[in-house]
């Protein structure tokens, strides 16, 4: 097997969450290597995203009818980048599906050459020859670093930036998946640029905060000092600006963009170890503790009932939380390890 094909797959195995370390630590290293190496990564996650493959509690997938739906959707001329004709098939009883025929599916797209356009147009040109570094934080694990023009990044679990050894042309560009805080060095000549999707924030000097996770529908940006542009790119561009105190909220699915104030507080507490579940129902707050502490939560017997949750937690370790929620949520928990059991009641 070649090593573009070996990168697919660990490729979809990053995606699917199914990568190991050993085999993250090849990909990143593999991703860092080159541009060329760098942009087909990029491709390969972006055609999956618009494939509908990149969706929450996905458990099964037809392949081979999707494949179909494609080809015929090329056949009758409507373009890939207008709208996405395939649909995740979930079974429950099922716990894996087949990352390599999906791998395998993906590299056919990009061999046949469509939707390479579509990407093509949303590329930043960036300069030739500089060394690029992808830093990863991964469940139950955060991480404080600045950047070559000064600029202090914390970076919250379960979440990569991508950047530059050194800026150099017209701007600052980096590529965020998950949640971070900036702090940027102010450079009036050379704004600094946040790609988080299809999520475009900019700024000359100023300090806020990206929540940008691809499996969740909602990305926002929370601005603490300075000024912010935010622009949604595709087929339908929006556009809002924000001043301190002030919060950008997208929604991905409707595409809609509005903004609202915040609880510097409660959006920012996560800098200093505060846990905060703000309006949080049982599905969030499950998603937010394995983020948090590392751990994988089985949860049994879900209640249709959804109880919202206001609280906060600061330097808590894992039982005294599930204890406190316990009590407000009704279940019973166990801990095994990296592994917890929660048994609604």
């Amino acid at each position: 097997m070649d090593e573009r094909k070996i990168k697919e797959e660990l490729t979809v195995k990053f995606i699917t969450g199914e990568i190991s370390e050993e085999e993250r630590e090849v990909l990143l290293q593999w991703i860092d290597a080159s541009e060329a190496n760098f942009e087909y990564f990029r491709e390969l996650k972006e055609s999956w995203d618009l494939l509908g493959l990149c969706q929450e509690e996905t458990t099964s997938y037809n392949a081979e009818g999707s494949w179909k739906q494609f080809r015929q959707s090329v056949s009758s001329g409507s373009p890939l980048v207008k709208k996405t004709h395939f649909k995740v098939h979930r079974k429950a009883e099922q716990k894996h599906f087949s990352w390599i025929k999906i791998a395998s599916m993906i590299g056919l797209l990009f061999v046949s050459g469509w939707g390479l356009y579509y990407f093509n147009t949303l590329e930043i040109q960036e300069e030739a020859g500089v060394q690029w570094v992808t830093k990863y934080n991964p469940a139950g694990s955060k991480s404080n670093f600045y950047l070559a023009d000064g600029t202090e990044v914390k970076l919250n679990a379960e979440s990569s930036l991508r950047y530059p050894e050194k800026f150099t042309g017209k701007n600052r560009s980096v590529y965020l998946e998950g949640e971070a805080f900036f702090d940027v060095k102010r450079d009036t000549l050379m704004p600094f640029i946040i790609r988080a999707g299809n999520t475009r924030t900019q700024v000359l000097g100023t300090s806020f905060s990206i929540s940008a996770y691809p499996e969740e529908n909602v990305t926002s940006v929370a601005l603490a000092t300075g000024k912010v542009q935010v622009n949604i790119e595709g087929e339908s561009p929006l556009e809002i600006h924000l001043i301190p105190g002030e919060k950008a909220v997208y929604q991905r699915i409707s595409n809609e963009l509005g903004k609202r104030p915040f609880d510097p507080d409660k959006e920012f507490g996560w800098r200093i170890g505060n846990l905060v579940f703000e309006e949080d129902g049982m599905t969030e707050i499950v998603k937010k503790l394995s983020r948090w502490y590392g751990v994988t939560i089985h949860l049994e017997n879900p209640q249709n009932r959804e109880v919202l949750i206001n609280t906060s937690y600061s330097q808590q370790a894992l039982e005294a939380v599930l204890k406190s929620l316990s009590y407000s949520l009704n279940f019973n928990y166990q801990i095994k390890g990296k592994e917890v059991w929660i048994t609604m009641f």
